[in-house]
Formats: structure tokens, C-alpha cells, sequence
């Protein structure tokens, strides 16, 4: 047996481990970067579906709030503390 044709054999198996590994985790477009770019893009997506969600939902009030001039009225009461005018507005804490 020859043992430059051994070490040889060595060699490129070295040399090849080392392709490899490069590949896996230190290249541009390495499996290890692909997949944390795979689980950016699920987060992503789903956060695209949830504030599709809440825009259509925003879209359904701002309609509602078109339509019904009272419930304008209420929200604007309750939620903004305003009032008509020559209305007095008492405002009430309750303690414990």
C-alpha cells in the first residue's frame, strides 16, 4: 500500500469536511441562513394576517361610525371627554 496515495485520500477528505461546513453555516446562502430567513418570512406572514384583520375590522367601525351619528356622539363623549356646549360634565373617581 501506498502511503501518499493514504494521506491523499486524508487530504480530500479533509478537504472536502471543510466544503461542507462552510457550506452549511458560513456561506452566503447557507442552509443555516436559509432557514432562519424561512422563519422571518412565517413571522412575517402572519403578522401580515393579523393587521389585515384589524384593518378590516377599523374599516367596519369607521362605516358604522358613517352611518350612526349617536354612536359618534357616544364615543366621542366617552372616549374623548367631550361635551355639547352649555352641557356640564361632572367627572366621578371611584375609590376603594
Amino acid at each position: 500500500m501506498n502511503p501518499f496515495k493514504l494521506k491523499k485520500n486524508y487530504l480530500f477528505l479533509f478537504l472536502g469536511g471543510i466544503i461542507v461546513i462552510w457550506m452549511l453555516f458560513f456561506d452566503t446562502y447557507s442552509i443555516w441562513t436559509r432557514y432562519s430567513l424561512s422563519q422571518e418570512k412565517k413571522e412575517l406572514i402572519h403578522k401580515t394576517h393579523q393587521l389585515e384583520t384589524e384593518t378590516k375590522q377599523l374599516k367596519q367601525q369607521i362605516k358604522e361610525l358613517k352611518q350612526d351619528t349617536s354612536l359618534l356622539n357616544r364615543i366621542a363623549r366617552e372616549k374623548y371627554g367631550m361635551h355639547k356646549e352649555g352641557e356640564k360634565v361632572y367627572k366621578v373617581e371611584i375609590r376603594d
